[in-house]
């Protein structure tokens, strides 16, 4: 996963391409990033593959402002301080359930020239650096 202490702003950010793709376009995308990735758990090597890192929630930044109004605010708020506010209204926010490792960090994921990557993390959005620090 991302490490959320050192946000790496993304490079060649495709901004409306990100923005509006359809939903399975990036559902699909942060799926195949995930696969590619693994850890060690309980002595074993496990991929992140949908039946075991399965996403519940992936929420394009932007319409998070209109659609769901204050509810995500501190979400996109959090991208827009990381990395602005082009990058954060291009950036999708994506949510695992029931993480392997019980990691606690979520990251973006945005449309770059070089393909989607995740970048950051919006564990914590709402809360104090304490708790980020200690939970994210």
């Amino acid at each position: 996963m991302v490490d959320a202490t050192r946000v790496s702003c993304p490079k060649g950010v495709l901004v409306e391409s990100s923005a509006y793709a359809p939903v399975l376009e990036a559902l699909r995308a942060a799926q195949a990033l995930l696969a590619r990735q693994t850890l060690k758990w309980q002595g074993s090597v496990v991929r992140l593959v949908p039946m075991n890192a399965p996403i519940d929630l992936i929420m394009q930044l932007a319409q998070s402002q209109t659609v769901f109004g204050k509810m995500f605010l501190p979400i996109y708020r959090r991208a827009v301080a990381a990395c602005g506010a082009e990058t954060a209204g291009a950036s999708w926010a994506v949510h695992l359930i029931d993480h392997p490792s019980g990691d606690h960090r979520f990251p973006f994921l945005v449309k770059t020239k070089g393909g989607w990557t995740f970048w950051g993390s919006w564990c914590g959005a709402d809360r104090s650096a304490a708790f980020r620090n200690s939970w994210c």
